[in-house]
């Protein structure tokens, strides 16, 4: 049940910390995480749309303001047939420097901006020396929980509930989003 999981900001922020902690062996690199993680906790994205997120999907970017716009689509099955939706996600100020920072905004076009593989179980969740478990988080949490945390803290910061929804790709009055994402513990 994925209600009964939830990560904290203090918890998400020992994940990033542990992006900078070298395993054993020492040859992985994990600071290469903390992209795609600020990415699913601040845009509220499932694993699938930040795989399916290329850098022409940047509708607009406000280098004054630092953030901006991303397009995300995603092929969805309603009623047996296959229907392609669209939804905007807003870029925060601080994934706007994380960005930048490693040189998405200088990327071709054709090239993918946070998941450049779907291999993540491992580095980020369930491994021996995964980022979760150097965090101390709870053995539960998967991916899709920072998407859970996302709402929960948009909510929670009075963020107009529509267009949380919206962002989380929900229809308007669904129930899904408070049943399933929102966690005020």
């Amino acid at each position: 049940n994925p209600k009964e999981v939830n990560m904290t900001f203090a918890e998400f922020m020992r994940v990033l910390d542990a992006c900078d902690v070298v395993p054993k062996g020492g040859r992985e690199n994990r600071r290469k995480w903390r992209l795609p993680l600020i990415a699913a906790y601040t845009l509220g994205c499932r694993v699938g749309e930040l795989w399916d997120i290329w850098r022409r999907d940047i509708t607009s970017l406000d280098s004054v303001n630092r953030t901006g716009v991303i397009k995300v689509t995603k092929n969805k099955m309603v009623r047996g047939k296959m229907k392609q939706t669209t939804k905007k996600v807003t870029i925060t100020t601080w994934l706007y420097d994380e960005m930048e920072a490693v040189g998405v905004f200088d990327k071709p076009d054709d090239e993918r901006l946070f998941m450049w593989t779907k291999e993540y179980r491992r580095p980020v969740v369930n491994g021996e020396y995964s980022l979760y478990k150097l965090a101390g988080v709870n053995s539960e949490a998967t991916f899709h929980t920072l998407r859970a945390a996302s709402a929960t803290n948009r909510d929670a910061s009075g963020q107009d509930f529509g267009a949380l929804q919206d962002e989380l790709g929900h229809a308007k009055g669904s129930t899904i989003t408070r049943k399933h994402y929102i966690r005020p513990d």
